[in-house]
């Protein structure tokens, strides 16, 4: 904690004078911004440029806006609003088809963002969940805004919402290469709707952004429409269409944002305490507990230091967090589940290292190949069970082309397989900006003791990130560890990949190399001692239809040796996809397999597939329906080889509208496997989730999921309640039980209930 709080006291004291000639101010001569249109005069509130530059003027009002989504103030009246959207989907470059307009306000506390969202009352209005982060809220019809606050062409912070209100807000890091949807922030927002139009209006405290320091406040701005009915995607600036639903996130196209004058920057400082009682019963610890109450306390403090924000946490409890979801595992390797818990969310993205995402990702995806360098889910866990975190510290934001973060966690001593001592986690992430976008960057990580209680394990790397244009990316890095028995060339790992993501092709390579001895600890590393070629290529058309939007053509060859050049894995796929103008999607893949198995792996408690050399190959096929529909989601299966024997399946998962409030979303994965001389065996995963949202900042929740692969079954209840903003209650009820035990013993049950307050100075 000490190394933390002196690196944090450095970079605030050289904070300043870094930030001020980072700042693109107003030329004192002809009131230009370099790179920019030129600043509308008032009363214009808007101006663009031959070369498609939007410049947008916000204006101070001397009384803050009333939060209701009504848009009744006389300010709407006296200032113009915004209107000239145009389309990436379906026609790139049109005007919209449905009239938005947009107004940008400001006063001494906070900015506000209005919109009125004008529509045919015989187009389909998409609007069937409101909870806060919903996953669907992409797939209603919505209105975003992103702010570039340090405009620095890169990061950016999202909020949007629909016409049911529902509150999300995320946080984009290089131009969408890594989003934290989990991130949250204090704000408020209220939507209305009528028949032909529904309305917005946002008011966001400038003490829950971040930016730089000076009177005069140049950022960059960005708004974004979806109409679901018509399955167009509209923007205030001209995205490109290959950029797909992460488009907001290219903020080196967003406008930029003039006339903010800030005249005292806000103080930042919150204190968040919190009280929980927990009843509580595992009878697989050793000794077992029945009904064992307690109650504690704890505190997170958030404090502005200059630029940076400094996070401190103590005695923390994470008993609010959601359940991860069951899911089918047929490989040798761990799962993968992203972070949830809300102190490690917030500028999780500057810890992301070579490319390599943290958190859930739009459209999903599996887990990374490439090793984490930092996972913060590695903190709390000791022999896959958690332990107590002591005390925590974290030092985030930027100081002119630098972008910084430091954490410092204790977490408690634990394990029951192999008892660890009290465990220090530390991570320290620079990065500079160089060129227009592109980036160079250092992290250096360090557990001590490591995971066997012994030495320390310590790593450090470099990274760099070159868009070289919209469309292609270069990613590299080289990371080492601490040694243990093997050469100093057995702890490195390298990787370099390159992405050409245009709208018709798209090319994808990738070099990764992982030592024998490269062990990143407070990380993830799913596989080790390996090296892997991948490439990937694409092309895709448009044609001229009514029904069919685009069509895609894919094949990618995956090859991965180990460090001696012996084969590990090699799989060809190729895919065909249609991408339907109603939103619904169809996908058609091959895959062919080859897998050297050098040590036996557990497929459940009774199958296992022993050492080999296997060849194989499947079909799969699958539909997504789109968001018109009140059953969404993905459904289809798959059948063909399995090792040395066969497998079929059969999934959905998807959403099912039931109300507006109420809606149920199924997870299942039925596998019928037969392999030589076994009888025939399933491996299962059926799960759903019912959630009822009561109100946008209020929603109850219950999760029942099954596996047959280890023979659990859980179930857990869950309400959450934002009592005010950034202040919630929480209700929490779990339980799990073994079915292969005669009568389904209980094995652990869990009641608890966890009230925060945010203080705000």
């Amino acid at each position: 904690m000490r190394r933390l709080l002196t690196l944090m006291f450095a970079l605030a004291a050289v904070a300043p004078a870094a930030t001020a000639g980072a700042q693109p101010l107003l030329s004192p001569t002809n009131g230009a911004i370099a790179d920019a249109a030129p600043v509308p005069v008032a009363p214009e509130v808007e101006s663009r440029d031959a070369e498609g530059r939007v410049t947008v003027r916000a204006t101070r009002i001397a009384t803050p806006l009333v939060i209701d989504g009504r848009l009744d103030e006389q300010s709407y009246r006296d200032v113009r609003s915004m209107s000239n959207f145009l389309q990436t989907e379906p026609q790139e470059g049109a005007p919209t088809t449905e009239r938005t307009e947009v107004w940008v306000f400001f006063d001494d506390e906070a900015i506000y963002v209005s919109a009125r969202c004008w529509q045919d009352p015989s187009v389909q209005l998409v609007a069937n969940d409101m909870r806060r982060d919903g996953q669907n809220i992409f797939r209603n019809d919505n209105f975003a805004v992103i702010f570039d606050t340090f405009r620095d062409r890169r990061n950016g912070l999202l909020f949007q919402t629909t016409p049911l209100g529902a509150v999300s807000e995320q946080q984009s890091t290089d131009e969408g290469a890594s989003f934290n949807r989990d991130w949250n922030t204090v704000w408020d927002l209220r939507v209305t709707r009528e028949a032909q139009a529904w309305y917005v209006e946002m008011a966001i405290p400038f003490k829950s952004l971040r930016f730089p320091a000076g009177q005069e406040q140049v950022w960059g701005i960005n708004f974004r429409r979806v109409i679901q009915g018509k399955s167009e995607y509209t923007y205030f600036t001209q995205l490109p269409r290959s950029a797909g639903p992460r488009a907001l996130a290219r903020v080196s196209k967003a406008a930029t944002l003039v006339g903010l004058e800030i005249g005292r920057k806000p103080r930042q400082l919150e204190i968040k305490p919190y009280g929980i009682s927990t009843l509580n019963t595992d009878r697989e610890a050793a000794p077992p507990t029945a009904n064992d109450f307690s109650a504690k306390g704890g505190l997170d403090l958030k404090a502005g230091i200059g630029p940076l924000t400094a996070d401190f946490t103590l005695f923390t409890d994470f008993a609010q967090v959601e359940e991860d979801e069951a899911q089918v595992n047929l490989t040798r390797f761990s799962l993968f589940n992203p972070e949830k818990r809300e102190f490690f969310l917030e500028g999780q993205g500057i810890f992301a290292f070579g490319g390599v995402p943290l958190g859930r990702q739009p459209g999903g995806g599996g887990p990374p190949v490439a090793p984490i360098i930092f996972f913060s889910r590695k903190v709390g866990v000791a022999d896959d069970s958690p332990v107590d975190i002591i005390a925590g510290g974290r030092v985030t934001g930027r100081v002119g082309a630098w972008t910084v973060g430091a954490l410092q966690i204790r977490q408690d001593a634990g394990g029951i397989e192999t008892p660890l001592p009290t465990t220090d986690f530390t991570a320290v992430r620079v990065r500079r900006d160089i060129l227009s976008r592109s980036s160079i960057g250092m992290i250096y990580t360090r557990r001590s003791p490591n995971d066997l209680g012994a030495d320390v394990n310590q790593v450090g790397g470099i990274d760099g990130y070159f868009p070289l244009s919209q469309d292609l990316t270069i990613n590299a890095y080289l990371a080492a560890s601490t040694r243990g028995q093997g050469s100093r060339a057995d702890a490195l790992s390298y990787r370099g990949r390159l992405e050409y993501a245009a709208d018709r092709y798209g090319l994808q390579l990738e070099h990764l190399v992982v030592g024998d001895d490269f062990s990143p600890q407070a990380g993830l590393l799913r596989r080790e001692d390996f090296q892997r070629s991948f490439v990937e290529g694409r092309i895709s058309r448009r044609p001229k239809s009514t029904w069919l939007r685009r069509w895609s053509l894919q094949g990618n060859i995956d090859y991965i040796t180990n460090n001696e050049r012996d084969l590990e894995s090699h799989v060809d796929q190729a895919n065909v996809q249609f991408e339907m103008t109603n939103g619904d999607e169809f996908e058609v893949q091959g895959e062919r397999s080859r897998e050297v198995i050098d040590e036996a792996f557990d497929l459940t408690d009774t199958e296992m597939i022993g050492v080999g050399d296997y060849s194989f190959g499947n079909v799969r096929a699958s539909y997504r329906l789109g968001p018109r529909h009140r059953v969404t989601g993905e459904v289809g299966g798959s059948a063909g080889t399995f090792y040395s024997g066969t497998i079929r399946e059969a999934f959905y998962r998807g959403r099912v509208e039931l109300t507006r409030f109420v809606s149920l979303e199924p997870n299942l994965s039925f596998n019928w496997i037969e392999l030589p001389d076994r009888d025939p065996f399933t491996i299962n995963v059926a799960g759903v989730r019912t959630t009822w949202t009561i109100t946008p900042r209020a929603v109850a929740s219950a999760l029942l999921q099954y596996s047959s692969g280890s023979g659990d079954f859980g179930g857990s209840a869950r309400l959450r309640w934002e009592y005010r903003p950034g202040s919630e209650i929480f209700v929490v009820y779990s339980e799990g039980r073994d079915t292969v035990m005669r009568g389904t013993p209980l094995l652990n049950r869990t009641f608890a209930v966890k009230m925060t307050r945010l203080l705000r100075f």
